[in-house]
């Protein structure tokens, strides 16, 4: 069944089933890049990273977010935590304004 309605909790919550299924899977497409350009760089809700070296590039969970915008605070929907002694994604989690913005997005 397709489902029309998905709100964030649903997304995160099919995320972590994904990851629990296939954390490697999970863990090479979160740390794939993708060169863009400056189109998409500038759309309104795409989390686009700037920084690299290669120039704009977005990930999986850019794209994810750009579905939802941002919070009034800027920050996107959806993080992930990544344990930084195994290098292993722990979850995924919904940013809630104002809160600890400790996680990966």
């Amino acid at each position: 069944m397709i489902s029309e309605t998905i709100g964030i909790d649903d997304v995160v919550e099919y995320l972590n089933s994904v990851l629990e299924a296939d954390p490697l899977a999970l863990r090479a497409l979160l740390c794939t890049f993708i060169p863009c350009n400056k189109k998409l760089a500038k759309h309104p809700t795409a989390v686009v990273n700037p920084a690299w070296h290669e120039g704009y590039t977005i990930g999986v969970i850019g794209l994810i977010n750009g579905m939802f915008g941002v919070g009034e605070d800027n920050y996107p929907a959806i993080c992930y935590k990544i344990d930084t002694e195994t290098n292993k994604v722990i979850g995924f989690y919904r940013i809630h304004d104002g809160e600890d913005k400790g996680g990966v997005s």
